[in-house]
C-alpha cells in the first residue's frame, strides 16, 4: 500500500484551533474502483435524517496524497464507522465524480485497509452494513469541508 491521502481535520470547537491528520490509504490497489451507487446515497441520506448516531460534521480542511495529487476540497467526504460494543472502525475517504456520483478513493485506517486488501468481501459487508444495518454501529458520521 504505496498512495495515502491526508485528510486535515479542524477540531469541533474551531476556536481551540487544535487540527487532526488522518492518513488514508489509497484504495484503487486495495478494492478497486468502488462506486456509490444513488441508492446507497440516498439510503445514506435517510439514515443521517432519521437515525440519531448518525452525525454530519463539517470540518476537513485540507486533502492532499502523498504523491502530491490535491483533490478540491468541496468534493470530498469521509464516512467514519464505529462499531458497536467492539473496537472496529471504518473509513471511508469519497469524491464527486465528473458525473455526479461519488467513488471510494481510500481506506481507514491501515489494518482495516489491509484487510480488505486480503478480502474484499470486508469491504463490502462494512460499506453495506452502514445503510442497511444501522443498530450494529455505534456512531456513523460524514465529515464535509
Amino acid at each position: 500500500m504505496e498512495k495515502t491521502w491526508k485528510i486535515t481535520i479542524e477540531a469541533e470547537e474551531p476556536e481551540t484551533g487544535n487540527e487532526q491528520a488522518i492518513i488514508f490509504f489509497d484504495s484503487q490497489e486495495i478494492i478497486g474502483k468502488a462506486t456509490l451507487n444513488k441508492r446507497f446515497v440516498d439510503d445514506l441520506k435517510w439514515n443521517f435524517k432519521n437515525k440519531q448516531h448518525y452525525k454530519i460534521m463539517r470540518n476537513v480542511k485540507n486533502v492532499k496524497s502523498s504523491a502530491g495529487d490535491k483533490l478540491a476540497i468541496n468534493s470530498v467526504g469521509i464516512i467514519l464507522a464505529t462499531v458497536a460494543n467492539e473496537d472496529i472502525k471504518s473509513g471511508f475517504l469519497f469524491t464527486k465524480t465528473d458525473k455526479g456520483g461519488y467513488e471510494i478513493i481510500a481506506l481507514w485506517p491501515e489494518d482495516f485497509a489491509r484487510a480488505c486488501k486480503a478480502s474484499i468481501e470486508i469491504y463490502r459487508r462494512m460499506i453495506v452494513s452502514i445503510v442497511q444495518n444501522p443498530a450494529l454501529f455505534q456512531e456513523v458520521s460524514i465529515v464535509l469541508p
